[in-house]
């Protein structure tokens, strides 16, 4: 199939016997494939996976939802083949104890070019969480170069079952840890804001997506330490930071998250951090609330009251113009 250009696979389970050499072989025939995803996928190691992600030459975008390696290896254990220049630009990755996965994109150096990266971390022990996972998608910051757009969503919710190019999701996406999957001595920041450490030098767009009342209070210092922790804040043109409350379909129980949120809520901190020179260039600023689920005349005024506040409480940013 030289003309191929996109490659969907769903579901199954691939066993060692199923991937010799005239597999990969086959594979690279796919010349033309640039879009690769791979949904509910489980490989016998991740040097399976490896070769068959480098088999397609000209790959720029790369999709894995919920893929499981059964032998995990990294470093000179993945035995990564000889590759050409890399032309992948984007990567999307959904799921838990994937820090196999992350240390091959690393190692072989498709992180490099990369400028939109997707992540959707899974619900996983603090343990895992904090010295796997996490350690990874810190070394992934660090060797993404070209990295311009990143979205983060910080939510405690199961991953995603499908991914596809069309669901809005194109560009960095972190489903990260909660709070209250941490150490109940530990704080929210402890887990996204020093693990997800972050040294792009390039990035442009900056999108935040994230479940307060997970985080037992409301104000946000964690996202005050991210940001201010963003090393390539002077080059940050555009800051999105959605709050998101879904999962209840109790009408009550959302007024109640709410009252919390518009009662309680503290921008003090962002704001303070986007009104120093590291975000000199912010062009635009949003900072949203969405509602999932229940729809009411009672939880409309409650979003209008949050509103207000978020614009009485990022005082210097709504001074330069910016905030939308």
């Amino acid at each position: 199939m030289p003309h191929l250009g996109s490659l969907f696979i769903e579901g199954g389970v691939w066993w060692t016997g199923m991937t010799d050499d005239g597999f990969f072989t086959r594979v690279a025939s796919f010349a033309s494939v640039v879009r690769l995803s791979l949904n509910d996928v489980t490989f016998p190691s991740t040097t399976v996976f490896a070769r068959f992600v480098c088999a397609l030459e000209q790959l720029e975008e790369l999709y894995c939802v919920n893929i499981k390696t059964v032998k995990k290896r990294t470093g000179r254990e993945l035995f990564l083949p000889l590759r050409h220049s890399s032309k992948l630009s984007h990567f999307t990755l959904v799921g838990s104890q994937v820090h196999d996965i992350i240390d091959f994109v690393v190692a072989s150096g498709l992180s490099q070019r990369l400028t939109d990266l997707c992540l959707h971390v899974g619900s996983v022990d603090y343990r895992s969480f904090a010295h796997l996972d996490a350690v990874a998608y810190r070394d992934l910051f660090s060797a993404c170069w070209s990295l311009r757009t990143l979205h983060l969503q910080l939510r405690d919710a199961a991953v995603a079952k499908t991914v596809s190019p069309d669901t809005g999701l194109g560009t960095f996406t972190c489903h990260a840890i909660s709070g209250r999957l941490c150490r109940p001595d530990l704080h929210a920041s402890f887990c996204v804001a020093r693990y997800l450490d972050l040294d792009a030098r390039h990035l442009e767009i900056l999108h935040l997506s994230v479940e307060p009342h997970l985080y037992g209070d409301y104000h946000f210092g964690w996202i005050a330490t991210f940001l201010s922790q963003v090393c390539s804040g002077h080059a940050v043109r555009e800051l999105d930071i959605t709050f998101d409350i879904q999962g209840e379909t109790d009408e009550i129980a959302h007024d109640l998250l709410l009252v919390r949120l518009s009662d309680e809520a503290d921008l003090s901190g962002i704001d303070r951090v986007l009104a120093s020179t590291r975000y000199a260039g912010l062009e635009n600023v949003e900072v949203a609330l969405r509602v999932g689920h229940v729809e009411s005349r009672l939880i409309k005024s409650r979003e209008a009251l949050w509103a207000e506040r978020v614009h009485v409480q990022l005082r210097s940013v709504e001074s330069q113009g910016i905030l939308r």
